[in-house]
């Protein structure tokens, strides 16, 4: 419902919830989160990529949104 809310992957122990959070708000609402330094960050990876999203939307998690987010402002 509100435009400028972003949800993100960290700490999320099943990654299942991740694909549920992109067909909920969008891939183009999800941010890749490492939770670091309490969380491997190779592990958050591939919770992203266990997640069932397709190839588009896991790019778009794990690094195009940010980039627009937070480079292309």
């Amino acid at each position: 419902r509100r435009s400028n809310v972003y949800l993100e992957t960290s700490g999320m122990p099943m990654h299942s919830k991740i694909l549920e959070a992109v067909n909920r708000v969008g891939a183009d609402r999800v941010l890749y989160g490492s939770d670091a330094p309490f969380h491997h960050p190779k592990v958050e990876i591939l919770k992203v990529k266990l997640s069932g999203l397709k190839q588009n939307e896991m790019e778009m998690v794990l690094g195009t949104n940010s980039e627009r987010l937070f480079i292309d402002v």
